[in-house]
């Protein structure tokens, strides 16, 4: 039994008995019941983790099997030990699939399944991938060379589905509007000053899931190192994908709220005459303008359609009869590819609209963009979806959401009209 089973069942049984000495009295003491469902929180989350630990021990209690009993899932080789691919074939051989021929497995399949839940059948609570394996795909996601990676991202924990958060509600930073009503004031600019207070507003946000599945085939599976590359590599992209897409795009129903329909987004306006599916110098300062002036430069970068490429190397700024580039890619036209404009990083994304478009080119602060998850990827397989085909489906699963920290864009202090708001999320508007 692993160290961190033993400290897990410590701590649940030190909570136990704080919990029976705190009902034993006879006179309850006031914050005695708040101090109880702490502990009762506390107590499910050590409990959940006991059981994810034991399950984890049992499955590598699976990969240290004698070598003579290699074709259900026996022992690997050390070098291999934490690989995904021969983690499924472990799973897989475990049952005859993939070692065997078809009618042989078959038979195997249709006369193990038990009449109840069962810890030998993975759909009855059996096999899960190892936590390892799980890690190392969101860790992809999350990578901080990505624009999810610059997102703010909270991590969920315990007994819980979500988070509730408070925030400043802004909407202007003209004179006692600021932090939502807070005023100061000059000694001699009043004989008699009126207090004021920030407005605090509260947000929920929920885990929604996001979920794949994957049919192997008994073939496939004897290739353990294409295989692993193929689910590694393929999972992890789908994923990315369709969350960058509901980051850009996403409704809120049943799945993050994208920038593009958040009520903070600021739409720039066309100007006067400007041809259709174009992006001029004009559109890009002006979109800088109105970024708001606590960007942080590490969060901050430009996100557009590659379709947008022929626009943003055309930029120029004119001087006189003749100008200059406004972007050139990595300081040279045979450097990298992205390189910035204005000086902040670009990321060209499938996930913006095409040019023309609302959403074709933003201007974002996306460490203004919240992300809560839970436990990082999951996944967990079972033989019994297509045992007729000899395949095993391997299912992916990841509980997360997300939306703008903004709930509104604000107008700025020495610019009172509506059509100059600042943001930390800037859109190009419709250019038809």
């Amino acid at each position: 039994m692993s160290v961190r089973i033993d400290n897990l069942k410590k701590e649940i049984k030190e909570l136990l008995e704080s919990m029976q000495v705190l009902r034993s009295k006879d006179k309850p003491e006031a914050g005695d019941d708040v101090t109880l469902r702490t502990y009762l929180g506390k107590m499910t989350d050590a409990q959940a983790r006991l059981a994810d630990e034991e399950r984890a021990e049992k499955v590598d209690a699976e990969f240290s099997k004698p070598a003579d009993s290699e074709a259900r899932g026996g022992e690997l080789p050390e070098e291999k030990k934490t690989s995904l691919g021969d983690y499924l074939r472990a799973v897989a051989g475990a049952f005859g699939v993939g070692t065997m021929t078809r009618s042989e497995s078959r038979s195997i399949l249709e006369t193990r399944v038990p009449s109840g839940m069962s810890e030998a059948v993975p759909s009855d609570g059996g096999f899960l991938v190892g936590q390892q394996q799980g890690a190392m795909l969101a860790s992809r996601i999350w990578d901080s060379g990505n624009i999810l990676g610059a997102c703010k991202r909270v991590p969920i924990s315990g007994p819980f589905d979500g988070i509730k958060y408070n925030f400043i509600d802004e909407k202007s930073r003209a004179d006692g509007s600021r932090s939502g009503s807070v005023l100061a004031y000059w000694k001699n600019e009043a004989t008699a000053t009126s207090g004021s207070k920030p407005k605090i507003g509260e947000s929920t946000l929920n885990l929604e899931k996001l979920f794949a599945l994957c049919y192997v085939t008994s073939e496939l599976l004897q290739d353990s190192t294409g295989l692993e590359a193929m689910i590694m590599d393929e999972f992890n992209k789908e994923m990315r994908f369709k969350l960058m897409d509901a980051l850009f795009n996403g409704t809120g129903a049943g799945q993050p709220l994208g920038i593009l329909n958040a009520p903070a987004l600021v739409q720039v306006a066309k100007t006067v005459g400007q041809t259709a599916k174009t992006i001029t110098f004009d559109n890009v300062v002006q979109m800088y303008a109105q970024l708001f002036s606590g960007a942080a430069f590490g969060t901050t970068r430009w996100a557009m359609n590659r379709s947008a490429i022929p626009q943003i190397m055309k930029l120029a700024i004119s001087v006189g009869t003749a100008g200059f580039p406004l972007f050139i890619p990595g300081n040279s036209l045979a450097g990298t590819p992205n390189g910035t404009l204005l000086g902040v990083p670009i990321d060209f994304v499938e996930q913006a609209q095409t040019v023309g478009t609302a959403g074709d080119i933003y201007l974002g602060d996306f460490g203004q963009y919240l992300i809560i998850d839970k436990a990082g990827v999951q996944a967990a397989s079972s033989m019994h979806v297509n045992f007729l085909t000899d395949e095993m489906a391997y299912r992916f699963t990841m509980r997360v959401n997300g939306q703008p920290m903004w709930k509104d864009s604000v107008t700025p202090f020495k610019d009172a009209s509506t059509s100059q708001k600042v943001s930390p999320f800037i859109a190009l508007a419709v250019r038809a």
